[in-house]
């Protein structure tokens, strides 16, 4: 019968740092989809200005970090994960343009002053840089499992890369049906008179 692998004392607090790494992004993920959904549906934190998406891609960032902890020999790995941790560091930079551009006007892209284009752009930038992030961060842990001897964990990091993706696909339909719900409104007015009575208007068309 063959004996399980012992793990080498020095690999000990590089397994602490991975786990806890692993850890804060589990929790930090779908807190960072809930505040991001919430700027855009609903004022309702307007009150705290830029802190709790600040906050929760900072808690994003600093679990991204962790992982650079565990196996440093190895460049691919360390190469992958300084990856993720730049576009986790670009997201907490811009943020607060998540929050900014909330209290924009709607105008034509000729109305937009200088300053109020920098906000579109940012906004942009970071939501690219977010989409981006998921598909590093999902190839970190794929890779991460294939270096790890426990088939129980690599069970475990598959179903953390499958979460990931379910999480994130509603959220990000969602995200843009409320930037759109004026446009889908008219639309559906125009292709089904009778439902769109029934939604009501455009910011029913948000909660529906």
């Amino acid at each position: 019968m063959a004996t399980p692998l012992s793990l080498h004392p020095d690999l000990m607090p590089s397994l602490r740092q991975l786990v806890r790494g692993l850890e804060l992004l589990f929790w930090a993920l779908p807190f960072v989809f809930l505040v991001c959904v919430q700027e855009m549906i609903a004022p309702a934190w307007e009150s705290w200005g830029v802190a709790p998406l600040f906050l929760s891609t900072v808690i994003l960032w600093f679990g991204a970090s962790r992982l650079r902890q565990f196996q440093p020999q190895e460049e691919i790995w360390q190469s992958a994960v300084k990856i993720t941790e730049i576009l986790a560091l670009l997201m907490v930079g811009l943020a607060p343009f998540l929050h900014w551009i909330q209290v924009l006007p709607e105008l034509s892209a000729s109305g937009y002053s200088a300053g109020q284009k920098h906000i579109i752009y940012s906004t942009i930038i970071f939501c690219t840089a977010s989409i981006m992030f998921l598909l590093n961060l999902n190839h970190v842990l794929t890779r991460l499992g294939a270096m790890l001897p426990d088939p129980i964990l690599r069970a475990d990091i598959k179903l953390f890369v499958t979460l990931n993706f379910i999480l994130f696909l509603p959220l990000l339909v969602a995200m843009w049906c409320c930037r759109l719900s004026d446009g889908l409104f008219t639309a559906l007015q125009q292709q089904s008179p009778s439902m769109a009575e029934n939604i009501g208007s455009a910011v029913s068309l948000e909660h529906l």
